[in-house]
């Protein structure tokens, strides 16, 4: 009897931004004892992708371990795969951007291990059609895609088996089908009955079957440090394939190569499994959740679910607006960067703006599935950086030395409604008239920091299951945070006009249970002007209007509100002019309370402290909730990037602060995660029939040692000099 060939793939993998300690943990728990007990077992071969973010960290802490790999891949009995660098989610990102990345993780691998890749392993195993080109044009042979893309087996047949060749516009790329059984039997259950499933598939065909998975499952994921290497699981099992008969472990180029593909297929678009239902809206997900808890006891959900539709990776962009507003921020530094090459920047010019878009295209901050991703804010922060810092770059070699400013109304977002960029050589600024006239970016590009992504509480499925929560105390801690909060009814941005109702408290803001009057937050504004000014002192200046409405009991009362912005020419600040009007025949008493959600690393850090006018010695940390009497202003001071924003207010108002926390599923369980801070200027109007408010409120951000507060109305403007190019 034929042996069965089995193809085993590990992917080891740390995100762009991971904390060092969870690098460490890895590399020691997991990466280390996995590659030792491959060395005493010769007789295993597999394959093994390492992303270049592990890679980079590993050449700087853990050099032996790249050593080791290097010895076990020189006998060959581990083949490298190969992908790109960073991780990004390939389909998603620019094609230029695409090979850029596979071409980096060739020469390494080319020069670091002395051969080539032949395989490509694929960020969160997202396949699209197009990728067969693109890998071909890569240099890539062949790539893995989960089963459940496939076709369903024959009758008799348990698994998709076999090798495959697909292509797109004639260019071909080998696909080995991962069995999802084994992904789920490894290493989670016994060796014999992980062995059992082998010698049973070994019994009904001599395809190769194949298994890939996270290598973080072989000591990280939480117990699994002690089954797998304290109770002995990994050394059985590599025994046992060793001493197996029926079982032939092969490195997926050695099967490609004594199997052929012969089976012609073409796949859908798609990632793994869990990837697609977590991207579902949480209707659908509810609805699936429930059709599998139906079929299951009956043993049919597995056969039913390949022919059920799921969801896309990019509906993460419609579940997640902070999610899409990376991946478009991605697609916009890229595009300066094909600008910048246009314009015929030499290419070694470019190269650090490059590495750092690379970088900020990792993909692991754009989803979120059963923990982590898009919710945990160091990762967010490592991205933007990175890509703040390629775009600061890229405008540094585009506009020059000398001070400039640039404005370009253009679909940033991908909503088919143009937003208005405005930039300057120290701040970036992204307005969204579609959504509440927000300000949804603001960079500050000497510290490299985007400081408005501030993840909005949407509801998740793990929010309306608290039977899922742990028993006793957890179990009444976890539904305590469940009664916390309400989901937020606009997004986590700066500039959101709220109208709390009068009477509002602290607490009904914190925990969104207020009654918010008007329709502004998240309404369409419409743009009355925008641009430079060319003949004066250079600034930008858009001034965005809504025709709104207050709810009230008796009725909805009309309102107008205008908003000014301006950033000038040379300084890193920005001013904004409000104008309430009141246009009906009766008197209009309001709170307004337009709000700043600001993402600053040093709170998480106890790092960052609030300083008002007429406070004596060092403000308090910023962390909790507070109230600060009426002021000019306030400042913010973060120690630890050595950063200041100073806030002026005319006239004098009090302010609201609290932190923005979302209840979110960690590998311990429910947590609260600290997103951001949100300040909100509270204006108590007393508006005449046909009377108008005119308020204005300025910040100014700088790198130093505290200032104290300035009043707006001390100002001063800038000399007039020329704008920047458009783009």
């Amino acid at each position: 009897m034929d042996r069965l060939p089995l193809v085993l793939v590990i992917h080891c993998h740390q995100p762009v931004g991971n904390l060092d300690e969870v690098f460490s943990r890895a590399a020691d728990l997991c990466y280390a004892p996995f590659l030792e007990a491959l060395d005493t077992h010769p007789g295993v071969r597999l394959g093994l992708h390492f992303s270049g973010c592990l890679l980079e960290w590993l050449e700087q802490k853990r050099p032996g371990l790249l050593e080791r790999l290097a010895t076990l891949a020189g006998r060959e009995q581990v083949e490298l795969l190969g992908g790109g660098f960073y991780e990004p989610l390939l389909p998603l990102i620019p094609e230029e951007d695409a090979q850029g990345q596979l071409a980096l993780m060739r020469e390494y691998l080319s020069s670091r291990f002395g051969r080539a890749p032949r395989g490509a392993w694929l960020g969160e195993r997202l396949w699209s059609p197009e990728l067969a080109r693109s890998l071909a044009r890569a240099h890539i042979q062949y790539t893995l895609v989960d089963d459940i893309h496939f076709p369903p087996p024959p009758a008799g047949r348990t698994h998709v088996r076999g090798t495959f060749v697909t292509e797109h516009q004639g260019r071909a790329l080998a696909v080995l089908p991962i069995a999802r059984e084994l992904r789920y039997l490894i290493p989670f259950h016994p060796v014999a009955e992980v062995t059992r499933l082998l010698q049973e598939a070994s019994r009904t065909g001599s395809e190769c079957l194949c298994y890939a998975d996270d290598g973080e499952k072989f000591g990280l994921w939480p117990g699994t440090q002690e089954w797998v290497f304290g109770k002995g699981w990994l050394e059985e099992f590599f025994t046992t394939l060793e001493a197996s008969e029926s079982i032939e472990t092969l490195t997926p180029s050695a099967c490609l190569e004594r199997f052929p593909p012969r089976q012609r297929v073409y796949l859908s678009a798609g990632g793994h499994e869990d990837l697609l239902f977590w991207s579902l809206p949480l209707p659908a997900r509810e609805r699936l959740e429930g059709l599998r808890k139906k079929l299951e006891p009956a043993g049919l959900w597995q056969e039913v679910r390949p022919w059920l539709g799921s969801g896309r990776v990019a509906d993460f962009f419609v579940k997640y607006p902070e999610a899409n507003h990376i991946h478009k921020k991605m697609l916009h530094v890229s595009r300066k960067l094909r600008q910048a090459q246009a314009e015929g920047t030499a290419a070694q010019r470019l190269e650090p703006a490059r590495r750092s878009l690379y970088r900020g295209q990792c993909g692991c901050a754009c989803w979120h599935g059963w923990f982590g991703g898009l919710y945990l804010p160091h990762l967010r922060d490592q991205l933007y950086r990175e890509l703040v810092s390629a775009e600061d770059i890229l405008d540094r070699q585009i506009q020059g030395a000398d001070e400039w400013i640039s404005f370009e109304p253009r679909d940033f977002d991908g909503d088919g409604q143009d937003e208005l960029i405005a930039e300057n050589a120290s701040l970036s600024l992204v307005l969204d008239p579609n959504r509440g006239g927000t300000l949804a970016e603001l960079d500050y590009r000497p510290a490299r920091l985007n400081l408005t992504h501030v993840v909005s509480r949407h509801p998740e499925l793990y929010h309306r299951q608290p039977e899922t929560a742990a028993e006793g105390d957890d179990a009444d801690g976890e539904q305590a945070l469940f009664e916390r909060f309400r989901p937020d009814r606009f997004l986590r941005r700066c500039l959101v006009d709220r109208f709390p109702v009068v009477g509002t408290t602290l607490e009904e803001i914190l925990r969104g249970t207020y009654h918010e009057e008007g329709d502004f937050g998240d309404g369409r504004f419409e743009v009355s002007q925008a641009g430079i000014d060319e003949a004066g002192d250079c600034s930008f200046t858009a001034t965005l209007a809504r025709a709104g409405h207050l709810r009230r009991p008796d009725g909805a009362r009309a309102l107008s509100l205008e908003k000014t912005v301006r950033l000038p020419l040379e300084q890193a600040e920005i001013e904004v002019r409000y104008r309430l009007v009141n246009p009906a025949a009766e008197a209009l008493a309001l709170c307004f309370a337009p709000e700043f959600c600001l993402r600053l690393p040093g709170i998480e850090r106890d790092r960052c402290r609030l300083e008002s006018a007429g406070m004596a010695g060092p403000g308090p940390l910023l962390r909790g909730a507070g109230e600060l009497p009426i002021a000019d202003g306030l400042e913010l001071l973060d120690e630890s990037e050595n950063l200041r924003l100073v806030f002026s207010f005319t006239p004098a108002a009090p302010v609201w602060h609290h932190p923005v926390e979302t209840i979110t599923r960690t590998e311990s369980g429910l947590s609260l995660i600290y997103q951001g801070h949100a300040l909100l200027v509270r204006f108590a109007l007393e508006l005449p029939p046909g009377g108008e408010a005119l308020l204005q409120i300025r910040l100014r951000l700088a790198s130093g040692e505290s200032e104290a507060v300035v009043p707006l109305r001390e100002a001063t403007s800038s000399a007039p000099r020329s704008p920047g190019k458009p783009r």
